[in-house]
């Protein structure tokens, strides 16, 4: 079973993180939401939203499935994994 240390952060998504910390402190809920769809989340964290909040969810927030889609394979938010 994959771990959080399987994904480490890249640059992109350090800055994706701190924009979005910015956006928070400073009360811009659209830049919030614009920088955390730039961040690449792991596959156990999408997994476990998808469990407890939906595949919907994770479609309305439009965060990035990138690293699910390649451990789970396409169109995994749509069936039991």
């Amino acid at each position: 079973m994959p771990s959080l240390t399987d994904y480490p952060m890249d640059a992109d998504d350090l800055q994706a993180l701190h924009d979005w910390g910015d956006a928070v402190e400073s009360g811009d809920r659209a830049a919030a939401r614009a920088a955390i769809r730039r961040l690449k989340v792991d596959p156990i964290t999408l997994k476990g939203l998808k469990v407890v909040m939906g595949a919907d969810y994770i479609r309305e927030w439009g965060l990035n499935t990138e690293l699910a889609d390649k451990e789970y394979g396409p169109g995994w938010l749509d069936r039991d994994i």
